[in-house]
């Protein structure tokens, strides 16, 4: 290595200047890089940290918010349910209401036909006729009886009828009133005593008898016979219930005015349903009869009307407020059968009609009310479907009391529609809405949730709002109840309290993973309904996938218990998303550090390497929902999560070497600066050494190198002129020995004046050495190795000396040249060759 002294002085300046600008440089580079790459990655690890503890406080809020929506909806459902019972009940109260006027009003009018005088007068008529010719309709019956005389009794039959017209066209008008413009279906006066029918309004000439003996088979069993029998044996007014009544009274094509608009019975609906063959009871009619006395208080006769289901139809098959599924209906005991005393419209296909017995299918709560109890409860109707059900006992008289239920499809009451069977199957002047949405697909559609589910106690799903494959099917013993629905639905109806489940594939939904939540309805101590949701992988995928703060290759995603995915990733939907995850468990699954940390119950971040073989920084923490735990991780590529610290140090690297070709150049400019004039004064005390006293230094500097370079050129001057001085004085000296006095004392002159000048050179070398170390002052100035210049300028100052001891010497010598001169002129004392 070589030694500093022989390096020269233009390079230790730039060395000088480089290692002063530099290393601090360096050594405060090396602290701002390492400190803001410590403030950099703790950015982004508490930024990824804040995303990752935002994403979970959304989820578990998520969570939160489905519990509290099922809180609420089963509450809602409770209060919509007891709404429904309500409006139900009020139907119902003034249904039964509106039956019990009816039945009042029957009795009124029966009790006013039994005090009209032209039913008296109109008896004494037809019964006096029918005494006058019961001779002939005895022959007439015999003719029947026997055809032997069947024709020889047809004319004195046809005249009866004849006669019989007559007397019936005297109380056409009166008589129609009371049935053409009321609800009542014929009008019969009958004797007393023997129960014939002297009078009905519906007979026609030429289609039956005049005369119908009630007391006589087949016409005792009629419920117009045991009316009269009841009110001859009561002496008040009496009511038949419904029952088949013959063709013989019965009218087939009457027209039952009812107000408004007339309507066509259909007479063969009933004896369908009875299974009575045509031709012999077709028809269910009630009776109400009234006596009719004389002055004396006897009863001579008894005036009945006929009251068709049409009447009582009419007032129960009234559907305001009762949708599509629900209806009112009317049951009685008939002996120790159950019959329909009105039609029923929303099942039975048109089958279940007055009359019809449905003993073998009646439903519990028709039982329970036929029993004397009052029923306001849920119950399944035949088809399994949840009905809300009001019934109540309405006793018309001692003789009848009907049962009248209100019931209402519970899922229409809750949605606001039922299903399009249902629909279908409704009466024709019922609106059809099942193409708009119901309350509860709009609540899923509002709250992003995938279905809406009502499951009964039995496990029966009698709602659906995507209506899928599911719907209709029973959760605790059809064909999904291994799934997650109905694991859930089952575990729930146990337990009694709010449930969740989660994702896995779900048949009724394209087998895609489905998660479900489902809380129970407690009617007291028991299960009365569950209500479930299907949970939306959109609102999941919502809250994971919001990427603010992640740049480019940030993500979020859920895994669950199993590795696979609970979120669709951002950057490889293709095989980890929830669906594919499901679907192909070996590519999708996610089994990283951070995964099985967090699924542990480890909360923290690090740098590994994630599901598709990258390195990122991992922010990962567990996520409770419900009984199970999923892993929340948030990811990020460590290259991007690392660039500004890397851009950092290309940037600090940029700035050094700016900085480097900055000072080299500075530095350099600076020594050239310096060196250049001390090179010029070190080459100007070379020539002086070889004694070239012609040579000057060039520089216009008024710093101290300039005075340093004035100085040189004057001592540079000075010793021109003094040796000049002195070679002028030896040739002097030498060039005559003749004068040699004159020339030894020109010689002391000259020795005299060159000690003179000996001493101005001295006093010159002093200058220049004074300048000399006001030149090392300035370079020490500079830099404490300027010392060498001064050395330097020492050694110049030290042959500038030994010039002036040569000159002292030279100086001696003339000396004593002078004194040996003397001397000899002393010795010379004398005369000289020409000397006077």
């Amino acid at each position: 290595m070589k030694k500093i002294g022989t390096i020269k002085l233009g390079v230790k300046f730039v060395l000088i200047f480089m290692a002063a600008g530099l290393l601090p440089l360096f050594i405060s580079g090396v602290i701002s890089v390492n400190k803001a790459s410590s403030a950099l990655s703790n950015t982004v690890y508490n930024q990824l940290n804040a995303v990752r503890d935002i994403k979970k406080n959304r989820i578990e809020q998520f969570f939160g918010a489905c519990t509290n929506d099922m809180s609420m909806m089963v509450e809602q459902i409770d209060l919509m349910k007891k709404s429904a019972f309500d409006h139900l009940s009020t139907i119902q109260q003034m249904k039964k209401t509106e039956l019990e006027k009816i039945f009042k009003q029957i009795e009124h009018d029966i009790s006013q036909l039994s005090t009209n005088e032209e039913i008296f007068f109109a008896y004494h008529e037809f019964q006096t006729f029918f005494d006058s010719n019961s001779i002939y309709e005895a022959a007439n019956e015999s003719a029947f009886q026997n055809q032997k005389y069947a024709s020889e009794f047809s004319t004195v039959s046809a005249k009866i009828d004849d006669m019989y017209q007559g007397l019936w066209l005297n109380h056409e008008v009166s008589f129609g009133a009371v049935v053409d413009y009321t609800t009542y279906k014929d009008l019969f006066i009958i004797s007393a005593d023997e129960g014939v029918i002297l009078y009905h309004y519906g007979y026609k000439p030429g289609r039956g008898k005049p005369f119908v003996h009630l007391s006589q088979p087949p016409f005792n069993e009629e419920g117009i016979a045991r009316a009269w029998k009841k009110v001859m044996s009561s002496n008040n007014i009496a009511i038949e219930d419904f029952s088949p009544v013959s063709q013989f009274i019965a009218d087939d094509n009457k027209q039952i005015k009812t107000g408004k608009s007339e309507t066509k019975v259909d007479i063969s609906v009933g004896a369908e349903a009875k299974g009575y063959a045509s031709g012999k009871k077709i028809e269910e009619s009630m009776f109400v009869a009234a006596p009719v006395h004389d002055d004396a208080g006897k009863i001579i006769a008894v005036v009945a009307l006929q009251i068709a289901g049409d009447s009582i139809n009419a007032l129960v098959q009234q559907r305001e407020g009762l949708g599509i599924s629900g209806e009112t209906y009317l049951a009685a005991f008939d002996g120790d059968r159950i019959e329909f005393r009105s039609d029923m419209q929303t099942m039975g296909n048109g089958t279940y009609v007055i009359g019809r017995d449905l003993t073998d299918f009646a439903p519990d709560y028709l039982k329970k009310t036929l029993a004397g109890n009052s029923v306001e409860d849920l119950f399944v109707d035949s088809a399994g479907n949840p009905v809300l059900v009001v019934s109540d006992l309405v006793t018309l008289n001692e003789n009848i009391a009907w049962a009248v239920i209100s019931k209402k499809s519970l899922e229409e009451a809750l949605s606001g529609k039922v299903s399009t069977d249902v629909a279908n199957s409704a009466i024709a002047n019922v609106t059809d809405t099942t193409n708009e949405k119901d309350y509860f697909q709009t609540y899923i559609e509002t709250y992003q949730y995938h279905d809406f589910f009502l499951i009964n106690n039995q496990g029966y799903l009698f709602y659906s709002a995507a209506k899928e494959s599911d719907y209709r099917t029973n959760m605790f013993n059809g064909p999904y109840a291994e799934s997650g629905l109905g694991k859930l639905a089952a575990r729930v109806f146990e337990t009694k309290e709010f449930g969740l489940s989660d994702f896995e594939p779900y048949a009724p939904s394209n087998n895609k993973p489905a998660a479900f939540i489902a809380k129970p309805l407690l009617h007291g101590d028991e299960v009365e309904l569950i209500v479930a949701m299907q949970l939306s992988l959109d609102a999941i995928n919502d809250i994971m996938q919001e990427r603010s703060g992640m740049g480019k290759t940030g993500e979020t995603y859920l895994v669950g218990n199993d590795k696979l995915m609970r979120s669709d990733t951002f950057l490889d939907s293709a095989h980890h998303s929830v669906e594919a995850s499901f679907a192909d468990p070996l590519t999708g699954k996610v089994d990283t550090d951070s995964v099985r940390k967090a699924l542990s119950g480890n909360q923290g971040e690090e740098i590994i390497t994630n599901y598709k073989g990258n390195s990122v920084l991992s922010a990962f923490a567990p996520v409770q929902i419900g009984h199970f735990t999923w892993a929340l991780v948030g990811e990020i590529s460590t290259s991007e999560a690392f660039s500004e610290i890397v851009s950092i140090k290309y940037l600090m690297a940029g700035v050094s070497a700016v900085t480097v070709i900055f000072l080299f150049g500075f530095a350099l400019f600076t020594s050239r600066s310096i060196t250049l004039p001390i090179n010029k004064g070190v080459n100007l005390a070379k020539y002086l050494s070889d004694g070239d006293l012609t040579k000057t230094i060039d520089v216009k500097r008024e710093d101290e190198i300039g005075t340093l370079a004035r100085a040189l050129n004057e001592v540079s001057s000075n010793l021109r002129h003094m040796f000049g001085d002195i070679a002028t004085g030896v040739n002097t000296l030498t060039s005559s020995s003749t004068e040699l006095s004159a020339i030894s004392q020109q010689m002391t002159s000259s020795s005299e004046q060159t000690a003179d000048r000996s001493n101005t050179v001295a006093s010159a070398v002093e200058e220049m050495s004074s300048g000399m170390l006001s030149m090392a002052s300035a370079a020490e100035e500079a830099t404490s190795n300027v010392q060498m210049i001064a050395a330097a300028i020492e050694e110049m100052s030290a042959s500038i000396k030994e010039i002036a001891d040569n000159t002292t010497s030279g100086s001696r010598t003339t000396e004593n040249a002078v004194k040996k001169n003397s001397n000899c002129i002393t010795k010379c004392d004398g005369p000289w060759p020409g000397r006077r």
